[in-house]
């Protein structure tokens, strides 16, 4: 079953430092894929700096296209949309959008929908990070011990909030102010300019 593909233009649209969790459940939907709530916030890393986040809702669809040979169906990925939400203190902070077609030679292709924050990281990077914020959400927020999780899980490889230094890194980008305090939305900034 195919999944519905959110509208670039309507998540495009929301106003950032203003929407609410409720109202992005409300534009979008409940069928999310991932609704991860971040206790202590998450760290997340966006242009270079720092900021809390305290809630990720995720929505996951794929362009399905079923293959239909004598006594045999098969199903091929044609392509990706996965969609991301950041929030602190219930207010969307920035989102990503991953979209990807698959090429005549078979391999997938980032489409003009992207976000530029997307562009330069590899397949299979939903969001900036996407494997170190789970492994925050089941290592700090949960308090799966990594030594004992299966190593599929990913959990064993190092993430960049364990890094040497990173205390100094969150202190320098006035990580703890903006938990605080609250800020703006760095997307908003960058949309600004």
């Amino acid at each position: 079953m195919e999944r519905k593909f959110l509208d670039v233009d309507r998540v495009r649209g929301l106003e950032l430092n203003a929407t609410s969790t409720k109202e992005v459940l409300g534009s979008f939907g409940k069928e999310y894929d991932v609704l991860m709530t971040y206790s202590p916030p998450l760290p997340a890393e966006y242009e270079e700096s720092y900021y809390p986040i305290d809630k990720r809702i995720t929505y996951f669809a794929a362009r399905i296209r079923r293959v239909s040979n004598p006594g045999v169906n098969s199903y091929s990925n044609e392509g990706w949309r996965v969609v991301s939400f950041f929030f602190y203190r219930d207010r969307l902070k920035w989102y990503t959008i991953y979209d990807t077609r698959k090429g005549a030679d078979e391999r997938h292709y980032f489409t003009e929908a992207i976000t530029t924050d997307l562009k330069d990281i590899g397949d299979g990077e939903f969001w900036l990070n996407s494997r170190c914020t789970n492994v925050y959400y089941e290592a700090v927020v949960l308090g799966i011990n990594r030594d004992e999780a299966p190593a599929g899980w990913g959990l064993r490889d190092p993430c960049y909030f364990e890094e040497p230094g990173f205390e100094e890194k969150l202190k320098e980008s006035g990580y703890y102010a903006k938990i605080a305090n609250g800020y703006e939305s760095p997307m908003a900034r960058k949309e600004k300019n």
